[in-house]
């Protein structure tokens, strides 16, 4: 996906619901993609997680945190439910709820299938130094 697709269904979906402003001064959107990172800021409930996702960190925080891709993961889903621009009726919420769980169901076999590996891999490594 491009910037351009990015904002052209941003813009579709804010005409739709009728958000969309145009500011008398400047001509543009009350409303452009870049306000979608500035919601996203802002309602994330957890700071440091939301710098992080917004590509925000530097070297030095990136070497000193200890992100997983997992807890990262964890993270959004769970923060997620507060990120919602566009109102859900109870059917959708339900919906987006079961698959943000069977989502992390899926990361945590996916975790504990790399760990039975390590460990095969650690056997293996075992009975080669010492048969």
């Amino acid at each position: 996906m491009t910037d351009g697709n990015a904002q052209d269904i941003w813009n579709r979906l804010t005409k739709k619901t009728g958000l969309r402003e145009i500011n008398k001064i400047t001509k543009k959107p009350s409303m452009g993609t870049h306000s979608l990172r500035k919601y996203f800021k802002t309602n994330f409930k957890d700071p440091y997680y939301a710098k992080w996702l917004m590509g925000q960190s530097t070297k030095t925080d990136k070497s000193y945190d200890l992100y997983t891709e997992t807890k990262i993961d964890e993270e959004y889903i769970k923060n997620s439910k507060d990120l919602f621009i566009f109102s859900m009726d109870l059917e959708t919420k339900e919906k987006v709820k079961l698959k943000q769980e069977k989502y992390l169901m899926v990361q945590h076999k996916i975790s504990n299938m790399l760990l039975v590996v390590i460990l095969l891999h650690c056997i293996r490594l075992y009975h080669y130094c010492y048969s």
